[in-house]
């Protein structure tokens, strides 16, 4: 039998399967990447490696995730998880498609590997379920909207980022540091100061330059000599 793994839908959306069951008290949960609110920068890159042969012998597709590189270098599962994307759902909400003619949820096919194991038996099990049908309880899939917004850390998904990155020798993913607000209100008034400045100069370049008075020329009088005729 052959089948696409680690995709599913939730409430008709399509999801990639990440890690089919949480531990502890979140057994009942898995968790999803919705592949229509990826960006392009990461979609291709997941793609690729979720229909490459080791994504499909994979077991969990978090277990290739923490060993492969997005194209920036980052490691896939810290980048995913640092930007959101890593969303943690009802396992009885997902919809999988073991064989072409039977869809089950998530949380039956789970207790089935676990019953079963990995090996042949459980592909035969399967097999058996030709024309069986599963189905998603109402109830439970009414909270999926609300839930889905919900993130999930490594560590809830028992994953040792300081371990992990001492294997592959890959940086630890940075918090953004806290903007100091103070130093931005201060950068922001300076800055307006200098336009401030720069729109006094450039008015005063444009402004004409005040006539200078021309003193008007001095006319200088003449003395007319006075005749006198005697008689």
């Amino acid at each position: 039998m052959s089948f696409f793994k680690h995709v599913g839908t939730v409430n008709s959306k399509k999801v990639i399967i990440v890690q089919r069951q949480l531990n502890g008290d979140d057994e009942h949960m898995a968790v999803v990447i919705y592949s229509s609110i990826m960006p392009a920068k990461y979609h291709d890159d997941v793609m690729k490696l979720l229909e490459s042969p080791e994504g499909q012998a994979a077991f969990e597709f978090r277990d290739i995730l923490e060993r492969r590189m997005m194209a920036d270098g980052q490691n896939m599962l810290q980048a995913l998880s640092h930007e959101n994307y890593l969303k943690r759902v009802p396992a009885a909400n997902v919809m999988v498609t073991p064989n072409s003619k039977s869809s089950m949820r998530l949380d039956e096919l789970t207790k089935l590997l676990n019953k079963v194991g990995r090996g042949d038996e459980a592909v035969k099990q399967l097999d058996r379920m030709e024309n069986s049908q599963g189905y998603a309880d109402p109830a439970k899939t009414a909270l999926t909207d609300s839930q889905v917004a919900e993130s999930v850390s490594l560590a809830d998904m028992g994953i040792d980022v300081a371990a992990e990155n001492a294997k592959l020798g890959a940086p630890v993913a940075a918090a953004p540091a806290p903007i100091d607000q103070t130093a931005l209100m201060m950068q922001m008034m300076q800055t307006m100061q200098a336009m401030q400045q720069q729109i006094s100069e450039m008015r005063s370049d444009a402004s004409p330059a005040p006539k200078a008075k021309v003193a008007a020329p001095k006319v200088a009088k003449t003395k007319t000599a006075k005749t006198v005729t005697r008689v």
